[in-house]
């Protein structure tokens, strides 16, 4: 796990008054067995939404992400300014008996500064659109584990 970055490429920075995750990206062919089946529902889900909605979805990058006590992630987006490859933002919790007064939340601004927030308990999955919902996460009081990434059109 190291520092979670802001920005791509040359622009890479870490800020940990924006952000303070660590992460791991995932292989895209690895050896472990619940992350192959993970990635394979990934796959069925993007050719489910590339037949129904037309999507054009073609590839996908994941990691894990922790966020210690206190850590958050300051509100955002996650498509860049200049690559509008990510199409969609998926988050998968792995928490176990996680509270509301736990904190972490995920909290959705899908428009008008309406907030809705999403507690991120284990099992449950966060879809929303890399380009238009901006998002942020709350400090947490615990440990706070996911796997996060997007589907992509390259």
């Amino acid at each position: 796990m190291h520092p979670a970055g802001i920005g791509r490429a040359v622009g890479l920075q870490t800020n940990a008054s924006v952000r303070g995750d660590l992460i791991s990206w995932l292989d895209d062919h690895p050896d472990n067995v619940f992350e192959q089946e993970f990635l394979a529902m990934i796959r069925r889900f993007m050719d489910y939404l590339n037949r129904t909605c037309f999507t054009g979805l073609n590839a996908m990058e994941f990691h894990y992400a922790v966020y210690g006590p206190g850590s958050f992630y300051k509100r955002h987006r996650d498509q860049f300014r200049s690559d509008s490859g990510r199409r969609f933002s998926v988050v998968t919790y792995l928490n176990e008996n996680w509270l509301p007064v736990d904190g972490g939340a995920l909290v959705l601004y899908p428009e008008n500064d309406e907030e809705i927030l999403f507690f991120p308990e284990g099992g449950r999955m966060a879809f929303f659109r890399s380009d238009v919902v901006e998002h942020e996460v709350r400090p947490t009081i615990r440990p706070r584990m996911s796997l996060t990434g997007w589907l992509k059109s390259v």
